[in-house]
């Protein structure tokens, strides 16, 4: 019984490892960048330069701003479905990129 635990083990550990060998699988759509969103850049706290691009909202009156943080392997654009309801109702939004994702 103690050999068969071992080898299951064994097995499992070494497919499982195989699957996220490469990186973590989450696939991302690529979206166009929209033309009416204006450039921003800020540095973190330690100097580096994150990029971004704020998204006025397409109602009469603004509510407020919403900051938008993307999801692993995406970039600011992935907002993009996430937020036109918002920015129909009235609210600007700040889509940016982190580290090492996106342009920044």
């Amino acid at each position: 019984m103690f050999l068969l635990n071992v080898f299951a083990g064994v097995i499992c550990v070494r497919q499982t490892s195989s699957w996220f060998a490469p990186g973590p699988w989450l696939p991302n759509r690529w979206r166009e960048p929209l033309t009416d969103a204006e450039y921003v850049e800020f540095p973190a706290a330690d100097g580096t330069k994150l990029r971004g691009s704020y998204l006025a909202n397409t109602g009469w009156r603004r509510k407020g701003v919403i900051v938008f943080c993307h999801e692993l392997n995406g970039d600011r654009w992935n907002a993009l479905p996430y937020v036109d309801d918002l920015r129909q109702r009235g609210f600007d939004v700040l889509s940016f990129d982190f580290r090492n994702q996106g342009s920044s």
